[in-house]
């Protein structure tokens, strides 16, 4: 659910190369076929907000952007990261904020449109009377790792699952920090941890 501006927060992207390389599958359409590799640069509308953060406007669209010719409107293919966080109460009774963090990725390649998303809810320490919009900064930070397909974890993850409110962190200054890494494990658990 995407809610206008601060009730909803743009996802912040860190450590994202400027090119990256993508091998097709089967469904990528001409002029690219099953197994080719493809290198993909940014865009200049990468990493760029597309308009203003006004309290109680739309939020604007952020994402990092790249394209087979390293532009925004003529390519073949482009891949799009893209995410927001949504403050919100699951029931009026409440005493913090629950927030929803949907993370995606989007191929476009001729006539193929694909969206990928994760969904991730967590409850917070923010309490739900708080106004989101008299806070210094919120932050909710994406990482780049590269890709894996190992279903053996590395050190430093917890399942998801396992997950408790002492990775939510509230500055004294109002500063609200969630960071970390996703791992897909080769059995479909996704593990989280925390920087």
């Amino acid at each position: 659910m995407k809610e206008n501006y601060p009730t909803s927060l743009p996802v912040r992207f860190e450590g994202y190369p400027s090119a990256i390389r993508m091998t097709c599958g089967k469904k990528i359409p001409v002029p690219y076929s099953y197994w080719s590799r493809v290198m993909l640069y940014r865009t200049p509308l990468c990493g760029k907000v597309q308009g203003e953060y006004t309290a109680g406007a739309e939020l604007p669209d952020y994402a990092m952007i790249y394209s087979d010719t390293g532009t925004d409107t003529e390519f073949d293919l482009r891949i799009s990261f893209y995410g927001w966080g949504t403050f919100f109460q699951q029931n009026s009774s409440d005493t913090y904020c629950h927030l929803e963090i949907r993370k995606g990725t989007k191929v476009e390649c001729g006539s193929l449109l694909k969206k990928f998303e994760v969904i991730d809810l967590w409850e917070t320490k923010l309490l739900s009377t708080t106004n989101l919009a008299s806070l210094k900064t919120l932050q909710i930070v994406s990482s780049y790792t590269e890709p894996s397909s190992s279903s053996t974890i590395p050190d430093g993850y917890t399942r998801v699952s396992d997950i408790n409110d002492s990775m939510t962190t509230v500055d004294s200054d109002g500063t609200i920090t969630l960071a970390g890494s996703l791992f897909l494990g080769g059995d479909g658990t996704v593990y989280y941890k925390a920087v």
